[in-house]
């Protein structure tokens, strides 16, 4: 019973000290039309360049496409589409529809491209996960148990597999072809634990590790897939209780026989 309270009260302190530090954040951050057909300042280093956006913006998830495009998700609403030849925000599309634009701002997590070219993006509030057509210009809504901490990309397949943090489960993202070719999108969720906060991410073959950064642990589940029926089993934990110092991992790498975790 201690062990429950104190796991619990862990968890709740480690959120309530994540929205401390992103809402004091955005308190000193003010709002700012900057055009996209303006050049963004680049700023030199040695070794890396870097670019500044739009003041509120509060970048946080990042990729760059295929095409050499950088996406950005922050904290405003907005998704950004960064050019970084032309050193220029190509395109800023806002996240949902503005007429119900949601008070305050709203932390932006993770975001990744499928192998259709479709970014799917997180945000905390109560549409968690979006789906942005770049063609189309159109974002479509989808229904977590919380928004997805960390994507992964499985290459093997086109699956998208996420983690929750506060959800305490584990995800997966299919894509379902029906009838007359019709495309339609199936989320599964696994729950890993109450209060273990699930974060880190890896797939490796037919694996998915993921690192509890409450609970402690280092797991492995071994992926079932059954034509569109995919489940998991847990094959494998690396935690304190196998003498092996685990303290809040929030990440996790696999190389060959080899874990790797911060």
């Amino acid at each position: 019973m201690k062990k429950t309270k104190i796991i619990t009260i862990f968890a709740i302190s480690f959120v309530l000290i994540l929205l401390f530090f992103l809402s004091s954040q955005i308190h000193f951050f003010e709002k700012n039309n900057t055009s996209t057909s303006d050049p963004v300042t680049k700023n030199y280093t040695p070794y890396i360049d870097e670019y500044d956006l739009p003041v509120g913006s509060l970048p946080n998830g990042i990729i760059a496409d295929k095409k050499g495009f950088v996406w950005i998700v922050g904290s405003d609403s907005n998704l950004y589409k960064f050019a970084s030849k032309l050193d220029k925000i190509d395109s800023v599309y806002f996240i949902g529809d503005k007429e119900f634009k949601p008070k305050g701002s709203i932390m932006g997590w993770a975001i990744i491209q499928d192998k259709d070219e479709m970014i799917w993006l997180s945000q905390s509030g109560s549409k968690p996960l979006w789906r942005f057509d770049s063609i189309n210009e159109k974002f479509t809504s989808y229904l977590t148990s919380a928004a997805p901490f960390q994507m992964k990309l499985d290459e093997k397949n086109g699956n998208i597999w996420f983690t929750t943090l506060g959800g305490n489960t584990i995800g997966v993202i299919q894509k379902i072809i029906g009838f007359n070719s019709e495309i339609d999108y199936k989320i599964t969720e696994f729950e890993v634990g109450n209060d273990s906060f699930p974060s880190g991410l890896f797939l490796e073959n037919d694996n998915v590790w993921i690192a509890q950064v409450v609970g402690n642990k280092l797991l492995r589940f071994k992926i079932v897939n059954d034509r569109d029926m995919i489940s998991i089993e847990k094959t494998f934990e690396i935690s304190n209780d196998s003498k092996t110092d685990v303290h809040s991992p929030t990440d996790i790498f696999v190389a060959g026989n080899e874990v790797w975790f911060a």
